[in-house]
């Protein structure tokens, strides 16, 4: 009964925080344009195109290294994964560090030079979402732990809680006539919150899984 209610939970919420993560991703574009309008929405997409790659290329081949080795760690080294997890989130950052450097203090000037001074409040949306997509370039790689160690319902809270934010400050900026720019702040905002709070619950869920190994082992009768 204890396994049939286990594997019940995995789909159920696996598949719930898929949708969710997406729908944080999806629906900024939506909104922006029907709070803001079609122009803000359109240099929010080429925004989110451009750092969304230098994220994606770099973020997945870390990612890749660190899933092969999460799920055996996960069973035979707990403290090897809580290790492989700051490790790689470290490496993940780092790396990012050059590229959202340069749009964080050179955006406007970089987006006139390659796409024309139309596209220069583009390269204002690119320094407000700098920082929050450094941290989701730092977290993204590594928060499939909580997947591996059967945690999903703490990845549905996580983005629960970031679609929430999202949702209502952009409506509270809309409302209080504020411009586009207020809007995309409070996306990078919620994005933010969103990955710190999946780096926070993976780790614990790892430190977690650690003491429960540990005590386990502890707990191993000795044979003389």
């Amino acid at each position: 009964m204890e396994g049939a209610i286990r594997y019940k939970r995995f789909p159920i919420f696996g598949m719930t925080s898929v949708l969710l993560h997406t729908a944080l991703t999806a629906l900024p574009a939506l909104l922006l344009a029907r709070l803001f309008g079609l122009q803000e929405a359109g240099w929010f997409g080429m925004v989110n195109q451009i750092l969304g790659i230098a994220v994606g290329l770099i973020g997945l081949r870390v990612a890749q290294v660190f899933l092969s080795n999460a799920a055996q760690l996960a069973h035979t080294s707990p403290r090897g994964l809580r290790s492989l997890f700051l490790k790689t989130s470290r490496i993940a950052l780092l790396a990012g560090v050059p590229p959202i450097a340069l749009v964080l203090f050179a955006g406007p000037r970089l987006f006139g030079i390659i796409f024309g001074t139309q596209w220069m409040e583009a390269g204002v949306y690119g320094q407000l979402l700098a920082l929050p997509f450094l941290v989701m370039l730092a977290v993204g790689p590594v928060f499939p732990a909580l997947t591996v160690l059967e945690r999903q319902d703490w990845q549905v809270a996580a983005d629960g809680i970031g679609l929430v934010i999202m949702f209502f400050g952009m409506q509270y900026v809309h409302h209080t006539g504020r411009s586009g720019r207020w809007g995309i702040a409070v996306y990078g905002v919620a994005i933010s919150v969103t990955y710190l709070l999946l780096f926070v619950l993976a780790y614990y869920a790892i430190c977690n899984h650690c003491a429960k190994a540990g005590f386990r082992k502890s707990d191993t009768p000795l044979v003389n």
